[in-house]
């Protein structure tokens, strides 16, 4: 028998090796007949600490890690926004800083 796979937005990245994901469905309501959204949040287990809250990931099922938690994770879908400007302003500020010791090196040269 095969694992269930489920595809959610991680909601919490504050445990270790733990994430929170809420996995969003939609149906039709017996007695009124509207379309009605519902949210479930599972715990997934999660090796790696390279996820972060809004992305988008797919996990399965597996065996029982913890009372709460008996899911995996398979792979990050899409990254979140945030965590891409939040990469963009790592490299930018590791660049100035790698010019600002370019220079100082540059300086020590010229004086001796």
């Amino acid at each position: 028998m095969s694992a269930r796979t489920f595809e959610g937005t991680v909601m919490s990245t504050k445990m270790q090796k733990t994430l929170v994901v809420a996995v969003s469905r939609q149906f039709q309501e017996s007695r009124t007949g509207k379309i009605v959204f519902r949210d479930k949040k599972y715990k997934v287990h999660c090796e790696d600490s390279a996820v972060n809250e809004g992305d988008l990931v797919l996990f399965s099922e597996c065996r029982p890690m913890s009372k709460d938690k008996k899911f995996r994770l398979v792979k990050v879908v899409k990254q979140s926004i945030q965590a891409l400007e939040v990469n963009d302003e790592t490299v930018e500020s590791q660049a100035a800083t790698a010019k600002a010791a370019a220079k100082a090196t540059k300086a020590k040269e010229v004086q001796s």
